[in-house]
């Protein structure tokens, strides 16, 4: 078996084609990244534009909007203000509508009274108008009015005196206390009457613990030469403070 010669092998080396081939692919590398970079800037540039354009089309949405809110509001003041000014319109022509009517009532009053102090109709002398009893703020006190009247053709002076008795219930039993016992502005069991057509007496009264009224006796005395006594009982009726 013939022995095999080994024959060299020649490599020749190229230092300037393998440098330029190295160039060659930096190159083409670096054309690849600016062209990726480029790629990517522009569309994020567009993508920015179109983002900015978005939000000032969005911000003038808002001040329109706000515009128009402010425009409503406004308007939904304006309206309101209205409803004020005609509900106190309407409240004050109310409040005038009552204020008449109880003028209306106070005059038709008046005028009753007068007539009736000034007439005689079929009943003439000595006559008790009107009494009330008005509550105050205490449970057990009351304010008092009674007028008395003359009904006669030609007024002279009338004397005379007026006893008033409040009847009721304490402790179960039948109760009766002159006027003078529970109002300070009394005294005397007889109160003077002097008059040509009328008398107020008024004061405040103050009931006793426990005493539950049930009427007003008023006796009313004339003196003179046609002398005339009027007796007469009147339910406890109070009336609320105005």
């Amino acid at each position: 078996m013939a022995e095999q010669q080994l024959r060299p092998m020649v490599i020749h080396y190229r230092p300037r084609r393998l440098l330029l081939l190295v160039s060659l692919l930096l190159l083409i590398l670096l054309a690849l990244v600016f062209g990726c970079y480029w790629l990517g800037y522009d569309k994020g540039f567009q993508a920015q534009q179109q983002t900015e354009q978005q939000l000032s089309e969005v911000r003038e949405q808002y001040h329109r909007a706000l515009a128009q809110l402010s425009e409503l509001q406004a308007d939904l003041d304006n309206a309101l203000t209205d409803n004020k000014v005609q509900h106190i319109v309407q409240q004050q022509v109310r409040e005038e509508i009552v204020a008449n009517e109880s003028k209306i009532r106070e005059l038709q009053q008046d005028v009753a009274f007068y007539r009736s102090a000034i007439d005689p109709g079929d009943e003439s002398g000595l006559a008790v108008y009107s009494l009330d009893i008005v509550a105050t703020e205490q449970p057990d006190r009351f304010h008092y009015r009674l007028t008395l009247i003359q009904r006669v053709a030609r007024h002279k002076v009338l004397r005379g005196g007026l006893q008033v008795y409040v009847v009721g219930t304490q402790n179960g039993q039948v109760k009766e206390f002159p006027l003078k016992a529970l109002s300070e502005s009394v005294d005397s069991e007889e109160i003077e009457l002097r008059f040509k057509y009328f008398q107020n007496i008024v004061g405040e009264m103050m009931l006793p613990q426990g005493f539950a009224p049930k009427e007003l006796r008023v006796i009313a005395k004339s003196r003179g030469r046609v002398a005339q006594v009027t007796n007469q009982a009147y339910p406890w009726r109070v009336e609320e403070s105005k």
